[in-house]
C-alpha cells in the first residue's frame, strides 16, 4: 500500500499552501454572446374582429364597448363613443390594407399614386 505524498508524513503547518486564486480564463478565443430579439408594439387598444360581427352596427357596438368597457357605460353610449369606435375600425382597416403605405408615411416618405391602386382609374 503506497503511503500518500511525503508532506503528509510532517506536521499541518509544513504542507504546502493551497492556491487562492483560480487562474483566469483567457477568452479571447471563445465566441462573444449576442443577443436576437424581437418586439412588437400595439398602440392602443385592438378593435374587435370584423368578421366576427354580422352587420356595421354590430361591429361598432362591439368596438365601442372594448374601447369603453361594458361596465364603464351606464345608460347609452354618447356619440363620442360611436366615433371612436367608428375611427378605430377605420384605421384597422387601413394598416391591414395597407401595410407598406402606412410605413412609408410613418417614415415621412411618399406613397404612390392611387391611380397605381386601381386597374379602373387613368395613370
Amino acid at each position: 500500500m503506497e503511503p500518500g505524498p511525503p508532506f503528509l508524513l510532517h506536521n499541518q503547518d509544513k504542507w504546502p499552501v493551497k492556491p487562492t486564486s483560480v487562474k483566469e480564463e483567457d477568452e479571447s478565443e471563445l465566441r462573444k454572446s449576442v443577443f436576437c430579439g424581437v418586439s412588437s408594439v400595439v398602440s392602443g387598444p385592438a378593435a374587435p374582429e370584423a368578421s366576427q360581427n354580422e352587420t356595421w352596427k354590430e361591429l361598432l357596438e362591439a368596438t365601442a364597448e372594448t374601447l369603453h368597457g361594458a361596465a364603464g357605460m351606464s345608460g347609452e353610449r354618447t356619440s363620442q363613443a360611436y366615433q371612436d369606435a367608428e375611427t378605430l375600425i377605420i384605421r384597422k382597416a387601413q394598416q391591414d390594407s395597407f401595410p407598406d403605405e402606412l410605413r412609408l408615411l410613418k417614415a415621412g416618405k411618399p406613397i404612390p399614386p392611387i391611380a397605381a391602386y386601381s386597374p379602373c382609374l387613368p395613370s
